[in-house]
């Protein structure tokens, strides 16, 4: 696993993520001595204004392209995460009432599932580097272990490792994933014997929980617990797939 690490590392130093060297290039202070001084130092208005300016003057088709897609992804992603969180909660009002009309032939098993609508990331459970999200490829679904996060500024994408407490803020994200083996157990390494490790925009995660909810052990992964074998069965249904796909 450890080997992962610096290719992730190497791949992310050749990533466009935001730089001040040509700001400072651009706007280099022009002075007889290099030593930093407090006068230096301290805030230069002019020079200030003229950063700001180069921002937000910022606006070429090229930006404005990237917007637009993102915020499609976002819209979609969005959609269809409400569409799904209201299927659940009919599901378990009529599983409710089955229950209390006909107690031997209600279906059983059905448990709430939180934050659907927000993929379970939220203020008071942030998306963090090491925490897993369920994610869907096509018509598979899989659990991927987030290597690092990313947020869209100036038409880069700024490596971070802040808390993330909405799915919507980060615009690119990189995992390495996890392919359903056999009930609760995945595995890391496909039959060529690699691994599979991925940087993309993250319209496709569906759900995420903490790092307490698996026990990986070698090339393997386990969900801990009823609760998250359950989370995931759910969201790996067939019809629960066919409606992210529309």
């Amino acid at each position: 696993m450890t080997s992962v690490r610096p290719f992730l590392y190497n791949q992310r130093k050749l990533h466009e993520a935001y730089s001040s060297k040509p700001l400072e290039q651009k706007f280099k202070i022009v002075g007889a001595s290099s030593r930093i001084t407090e006068e230096v130092s301290s805030i230069q208005p002019n020079k200030a204004s003229h950063i700001v300016a180069y921002f937000t003057k910022n606006e070429n088709p090229e930006q404005r392209f990237v917007t637009q897609r993102e915020k499609r992804w976002k819209d979609n992603r969005k959609n269809i995460a409400i569409i799904l969180a209201q299927l659940h909660a009919q599901e378990l009002a009529k599983s409710k009432k089955e229950k209390k009309s006909n107690k031997r032939n209600a279906q059983e098993g059905l448990i709430e599932i939180p934050n659907i609508e927000t993929a379970n990331i939220c203020t008071n459970f942030p998306l963090e580097i090491g925490d897993y999200v369920f994610v869907r490829y096509d018509l598979q679904m899989c659990v991927g272990r987030v290597e690092a996060l990313y947020f869209e500024a100036y038409n880069h994408h700024c490596y971070t490792r802040e808390a993330i407490k909405d799915l919507n803020d980060i615009s690119y994200i990189s995992l390495h994933v996890f392919m359903p083996l056999y009930l609760e157990l995945f595995t890391d390494k496909i039959k060529e014997g690699c691994y599979i490790l991925t940087h993309q925009i993250p319209s496709n995660i569906v759900y995420h929980i903490k790092q307490d909810g698996v026990v990986v052990e070698g090339n393997f992964l386990r969900l801990v617990g009823n609760e998250k074998r359950y989370y995931f069965n759910y969201f790996e249904r067939e019809d629960i797939i066919e409606k992210m796909l529309k």
